[in-house]
This record gives structure tokens, C-alpha cells and sequence, in this order.
């Protein structure tokens, strides 16, 4: 009866885990833009800007379907929108655009004057005559493409609608109602698509089965959106844990049974399992979202959370007292060691909440909750499932006892030396670095059809984008229309500007237009196409009457949508919009007018370099990460200190500290750049290298039950984080390979103690 106690709370915390997933209070992210830094309070721009961004990404599928025969193009667009719908993971799938004409008289009754582009505003208010000249030349030509009738837009201002479309390399197919584009003498048509929840898990398959219909029938086919990385993130890291798990247990069980001889041993399991479920629930319960890698990190925790077993069955392993030979008795006497070791490694994973990277605080969180588990079930489960485990003599027994006979042969002092020399070349070699690209490997495949998509809509993916920020909507016109055109000559730039007229110079067009009213100014080029001077000079007065348009009022219409993404709204007491560049001509150039325009509390001009500004934040928090550092040492010498004295806790933080610098030379040798989670390996090594220290010094244990311990447990640590290392994330992989190397040398460190204590 107890027994099965214990295994309904080891198994409580799993429960609460699938049931906060399972009811939707908390969910599994996959998404790349979660990896990245948060902004600190005082970027609440960029914060805002990075936000909006990431939803348009997220929240909407792009589908281009290609083909040299424009019949073909749109027929087989329409069966495959028919497919995606038939799916299930579409909210909305928008295939075709329907123009009503009714629509359209609307938008352009409503908008009017505000409509109009800058040069014909500016030519209606310095020239009127000529303005309406102009008018009375489009009347007179059939293809002058204005869908408004004449009679509904005597102004002639609905002849700018279709330049406000927001993508120009768009066009729309009268006879299909689809937009297309013409690219190397193929019709693409486009398709858009909002996923849904149930989209993520199953969107891979969509696309290969979409693929499969375009091979058959000869077109071509590229995708575009976050669902699609994030599809991709997420079944390579469900694949990737599941087969790290999988090696990682198989492996590390297969040499505890080598080494105690006894299938009793799988009773460790009991620690995994609470430890691992334990911490993926207090996660989900803290954050309400975890991250996939976050599960990929937790995994390696499989070393780390047998190492308070370990310590204390290794005694169980060699001739000693009877008494000290039951598991439950060897773990007890070692219980100050662990708590000690607990409170050391807890704080190393602690410090990880300092960093502004959501994925570190959710490991840091995930793996102080794991350990906790792990050494409550330890202390107080553990014994219960070993109550009659009786040790004996294994090979691993006769490794230990070679060690401990032989490691006083070697010449520590000389290996010590050598050692040193090499690796203080290997840190004088060592790469400090950091590097967006070093962080994620991104899909090939979908990288290249996202840029061809990219390619063929006419947007530049490579390009920059400026930040336009004013005290109100006006100023932000005004503030967009005039840096793009200082930076013209740099680059080419789509603004706000370009979609409506500020509501000043509406006020100022409408005035003319009252002013040509009631003055009962010349117009006869309209005239002669039969046009009542009366009909005009009413329609003039009665746009002058109307309301002025505001910027977030315009984008509200049917055909403001297309320009929704560039206006971020009000952050505070500012407004915020985006001016993407695209083909680039001198960068330098550009950032040097942003510069010279001078930010205030009103205005400002900023320009976004994200790779840049990641690069920056990763190095500054990697500063910080070797502060960390040097606190965490300080603290637990303190610590360490009140508990043993100066002379053991300084020898204690000595080995870590040795093991960070012996890593960065190995780091230093190897070439390969320390960026930001490599540093947070060395954090979270050297937490573990004091837990070894700790055992090394004050377990009460034989030296050959030391050497035993120590090695089972780095064995363990070592084959989990490097099992890491060969994550296909790059990020993930220099923290396990960095946490695994400064574990091998704490090893081998505290051998070298162990023997210098005999």
C-alpha cells in the first residue's frame, strides 16, 4: 500500500503536467522568435515593433502556386485552397478577392481628398487648373484604368485607388477575382491562410501532401510563414528528444548495470521520473508556456538527477561496516553532503534567471524544480524501493580500487604543468563571440522558398526597416515622407506617407476646393465633356464639408488593410510606424541621416539593425554571464567558508574556477567561439564542480568509495550534456558541450585531489 503511494506522487506531478496541457492553461512554444531576448523596459519601441512583427509572421500561411500556362496557375490554386480548407488547420483560407464596385464607391466617398497621392496634392493646391486638366485628360482616355464611374467621383480622386494596393508586384485577375504575379514568365498565384491551433502538428504533412499534388500536376509551389518554422522547430525537437532521451537512458543504465550487477538499479528511474515531471509541471504552472528546447535541455538533466544516488550507492559497492552497505543507510549518512551540494548546484541554475532569455529562465526554473524532486525522492522514496538491495563486489568495484592504487603513481605535478602550459595557449587562442546565426540552424528548404517569395511579392527580406515615432499621427506622416526622402537616393522605402495625406494637408486641399467653390474659379476642361460647372462646384463643397480622415481610421477600410503592418499604434504617449527599405544602395549612408536626425521626447527616427542589436545584447549579456560567475564563486566560498573554514572552501571553489579556464583552453584549441550559452554552460559546470568538490572533501566515505562516486556520477553528466552537444541546435549544442568538457576536468580534478589527500 505504501509502495503505491509513493508511485501516485511520483506520478502526481506528470498528472499536472498533461492536465494544464490538455486543458489549455498552458502549451508547448516552438516558435524561434520566443529564443530570442526580451527587451529591457526602456526599448518598449522595439518591444513593440519586434511584437508586431512577429504576429504578422505567425499569424498568417502564404502559398504561391507557379506555372508558365496562366490557366493552369489559377485552376490548380483553387483545387489546392479547396485542399488546405478540407484540412481542418485553417481558420480562413482567402483564395479568391472579390472587388464590389458598390465597395469601392464607399471607400472612396469615405477617404476622398485624404486619397490623394503627394504630387497631385501638391499640384491640385499650387495649380488647380492644371489638376483638373489632368482629370479631363483620364476622362478621355479608355484605359485610364479608374474603376470609380465618373459620376460618383466628379473629382477624380478615386483614380488612385488601385496604387494604394500596398504590394505592387500584386495584381488581381478580373476573371478568376485572384491576385497573381508575373515572375520569369510565370503566373504565381497567391493564396493566404490563418492557421489555427491544431495547425502546428499537422502542417508538415499538409505541405508534402500539397507538394505531392503540385509534382503531379507540373506546377511549382513555395511557402512563407512562422507555422512553417515553427512546424519544422517543433518536430526536430520532439525527434531530437525523444532520440537523445531514448540513447541518453539506454546508455547511462547500461552502465550502471555494468557497474552494480543488479537490475535493482533501474529503481533509479523512480528519480527521473519525478525529477523530470516535476519540473516540466512547475514550468508550465510558472510560465504557462515552455519551450520545446526547454523539454530538449530538461532531457540532459538525466546525468545531473541520479548524482545524490549515486554518491550514496557507490559506498554501498566495497567492503565497509555492515550497516553502511544498505542503500538506505549510505544515503542518510551522506544526507549534509547532499544538502550542501543541493543549495550549491540550485543557485548555479538560479542565476540563469538573471538573463533576460526566456528559454534560460525556463530551464533555470525546470531544473531547481527537477534537482529538488530528485533529492526529496532520494532521501525519502529511494529507500523504499532499494529496502533490500544488498550490494556486492562488481568490475566496476576493481575500477575503482585500480584508481585509487594507481592515480598516486602518475606525476601529477609534471601532468599538471603540461597541462597548463597547454591550455593557457589554448585561451590566449580562445573566441568570444556571438552570433544570431550560431543559434538556430533555419530549414534550407523553407529559408529558400520563403525568399522566393519574398522575391516574387517584390519585398526585400534582406532589407532594413526605420521606426518612425511622433507625438501624434500627423507628425508621423510628416516624419516618414521626410526621411524617405532624404534617403532616397540610398535606398527605396514603402511609408505610410504614401497610403494617406496628413489630416493638415486634407484640411489645407479642402479649403482650395471651398475656395475654387465659391470663387467660381475656371474649370473648363472639365466642362467640355458635357460636366455642369454647378455638378462640380457642388461635389467640391461637399468633400469640403466632410471630416478629416485619421491615420488608424484609414487603415480600418478594406483597402487600408494593406498598409495595417506598417502602423504599430501608440506605445505610451508616442505613435509608432515602420518604413521598410528595400534594394539597398549604400547602408552606411542611411544610418548616417538617421543619426543626424535628431531624436526628441516628440519625434525620432531609429533605424533597426536586428542581427546587429541581438549580436549586441547576447555579448552584453554574456558580460554578464562572467559576472554571474564571479558572484557565484564569491557566494559559495561565503558559504562555504562558514561551514568549513578558509583553508577547504577556497581548495573547494579552486577546482571549478580551475575547470571554467581549463575549458575555455579547450574551447581555444578546438576554434570554437564561446557565445552566450557556452558561457552559461560554464555557469551551471561550476556549480556541479562544487558539488564534487564537496563530496571529494567532506563525504564520509573511503577514497576508492570517492572515486567511485565522483566517477559515476560524471560519467552520467558527461554522456547527458554530450549527448547535447550534438543537437542540430547550435545554441543547445555549445551548452552541452560546454558543461560536458568543464565536468570531465572537475572529474579529473577531484582524482587528482583525492589523491593528494592520501
Amino acid at each position: 500500500m505504501k509502495r503505491l503511494l509513493y508511485f501516485l506522487l511520483i506520478l502526481l506531478p506528470a498528472l499536472i503536467a498533461a492536465a494544464l496541457l490538455f486543458l489549455g492553461y498552458a502549451k508547448i512554444d516552438t516558435a524561434m522568435s520566443s529564443l530570442l531576448p526580451t527587451n529591457q523596459a526602456n526599448n518598449a519601441v522595439f518591444q513593440a515593433v519586434e511584437d508586431a512583427q512577429n504576429r504578422r509572421f505567425n499569424e498568417t500561411a502564404v502559398l504561391i502556386i507557379g506555372a508558365e500556362n496562366p490557366d493552369i496557375a489559377f485552376d490548380n490554386a483553387q483545387k489546392i485552397a479547396q485542399l488546405w480548407r478540407n484540412s481542418g488547420l485553417f481558420d480562413t483560407v482567402e483564395d479568391t478577392i472579390t472587388f464590389n464596385i458598390n465597395d469601392l464607391i464607399k471607400t472612396n466617398q469615405q477617404l476622398n481628398v485624404a486619397l490623394l497621392p503627394e504630387d497631385e496634392a501638391q499640384l491640385l493646391l499650387d495649380n488647380p487648373t492644371q489638376y483638373f486638366q489632368q482629370r479631363a485628360e483620364d476622362l478621355a482616355n479608355p484605359f485610364s484604368g479608374s474603376l470609380i464611374p465618373v459620376a460618383d467621383d466628379w473629382l477624380g480622386f478615386g483614380r488612385f485607388l488601385s496604387s494604394k494596393q500596398g504590394v505592387a508586384a500584386l495584381e488581381w485577375s478580373s476573371e478568376y477575382n485572384m491576385l497573381y504575379s508575373t515572375d520569369k514568365e510565370k503566373t504565381w498565384v497567391w493564396l493566404r491562410a490563418n492557421p489555427n491551433k491544431k495547425a502546428i502538428a499537422h502542417i508538415p504533412q499538409l505541405v508534402q501532401q500539397t507538394q505531392d499534388f503540385a509534382q503531379q500536376k507540373g506546377v511549382e509551389i513555395a511557402v512563407s510563414g512562422g507555422i512553417f518554422f515553427a512546424a519544422d522547430s517543433k518536430h526536430k525537437a520532439e525527434r531530437e528528444s525523444k532520440i537523445m532521451s531514448s540513447i541518453g537512458l539506454t546508455l547511462t543504465f547500461a552502465f550502471l548495470l555494468w557497474a552494480f550487477r543488479t537490475p535493482r538499479i533501474l529503481a533509479l528511474l523512480v528519480v527521473l521520473v519525478a525529477g523530470i515531471s516535476t519540473g516540466l509541471a512547475v514550468s508550465l504552472t510558472v510560465f504557462s508556456t515552455v519551450h520545446i528546447l526547454t523539454i530538449v535541455v530538461g532531457t540532459s538533466l538525466v546525468g545531473v538527477l541520479v548524482d545524490f544516488p549515486l554518491h550514496g550507492l557507490a559506498s554501498t559497492l566495497f567492503r565497509q561496516p555492515e550497516n553502511t552497505r544498505h542503500a538506505k543507510n549510505s544515503i542518510r549518512r551522506l544526507l549534509p553532503t547532499f544538502a550542501i551540494s543541493l543549495i550549491i548546484t540550485a543557485a548555479g541554475y538560479l542565476l540563469l534567471l538573471t538573463a533576460p532569455l526566456p528559454l534560460l529562465k525556463q530551464t533555470a526554473v525546470f531544473s531547481v524544480a527537477a534537482l529538488f524532486a530528485a533529492f526529496l525522492c532520494t532521501v525519502f522514496l529511494l529507500p523504499e524501493f532499494l529496502r533490500h538491495y544488498q550490494a556486492r563486489t562488481t568490475h566496476f568495484t576493481h575500477l575503482a580500487y585500480f584508481l585509487y592504487n594507481n592515480i598516486k603513481r602518475l606525476p601529477l605535478l609534471w601532468i599538471s604543468l603540461i597541462c597548463g602550459v597547454f591550455l593557457s595557449i589554448g585561451i590566449a587562442k580562445s573566441q568570444w563571440q556571438d552570433d544570431i546565426r550560431q543559434w538556430v540552424v533555419l530549414p534550407n528548404h523553407l529559408l529558400q522558398q520563403t525568399l522566393k517569395v519574398a522575391q516574387i511579392s517584390g519585398i526585400d527580406m534582406g532589407g532594413q526597416s526605420l521606426i518612425i515615432q511622433a507625438e501624434n499621427e500627423d507628425d508621423l506622416l510628416f516624419q516618414s515622407r521626410e526621411i524617405a526622402q532624404k534617403i532616397a537616393p540610398f535606398a527605396d522605402s514603402q511609408g505610410l506617407h504614401q497610403w494617406i495625406l496628413p489630416q493638415a494637408t486634407q484640411r489645407q486641399l479642402k479649403q482650395q476646393l471651398q475656395k475654387i467653390a465659391e470663387e467660381k474659379q475656371e474649370v473648363s476642361s472639365m466642362t467640355e465633356f458635357g460636366i455642369s460647372p454647378a455638378v462640380l462646384y457642388d461635389a467640391m463643397q461637399h468633400t469640403a464639408q466632410k471630416p478629416d480622415i485619421t491615420l488608424s481610421g484609414s487603415l480600418n477600410t478594406p483597402l487600408g488593410q494593406a498598409w495595417q503592418h506598417l502602423y504599430i499604434g501608440k506605445v505610451g504617449e508616442q505613435h509608432l510606424a515602420l518604413l521598410p527599405l528595400s534594394n539597398i544602395r549604400n547602408l552606411p549612408e542611411i544610418a548616417k541621416i538617421v543619426q543626424q536626425h535628431t531624436c526628441t521626447k516628440h519625434a525620432c527616427v531609429r533605424l533597426i539593425n536586428k542581427r546587429k542589436e541581438l549580436n549586441q545584447q547576447f555579448t552584453q549579456i554574456r558580460n554578464q554571464t562572467i559576472v554571474l560567475k564571479i558572484i557565484s564563486f564569491v557566494l559559495a566560498w561565503l558559504i562555504l567558508w562558514w561551514l568549513f573554514g578558509i583553508r577547504k572552501s577556497t581548495l573547494i571553489i579552486a577546482i571549478p574556477t580551475a575547470a571554467v579556464l581549463c575549458t575555455i583552453g579547450v574551447f581555444g584549441w578546438l576554434n570554437t567561439p564561446i557565445g552566450l550559452f557556452a558561457a552559461f554552460g560554464l555557469l551551471l559546470s561550476s556549480a556541479v564542480g562544487v558539488d564534487y568538490a564537496v563530496y571529494t572533501l567532506n563525504a564520509p566515505e573511503h577514497a576508492a568509495s570517492k572515486i567511485a562516486g565522483i566517477t559515476l556520477a560524471a560519467f552520467t553528466t558527461t554522456l547527458s550534456f554530450g549527448l547535447l552537444s550534438l543537437s542540430a541546435t547550435p545554441a543547445v549544442a555549445a551548452f552541452g558541450l560546454s558543461v560536458a568538457i568543464a565536468v570531465l576536468l572537475n572529474w579529473a580534478m577531484c582524482m587528482m585531489l583525492i589523491a593528494k589527500q592520501r
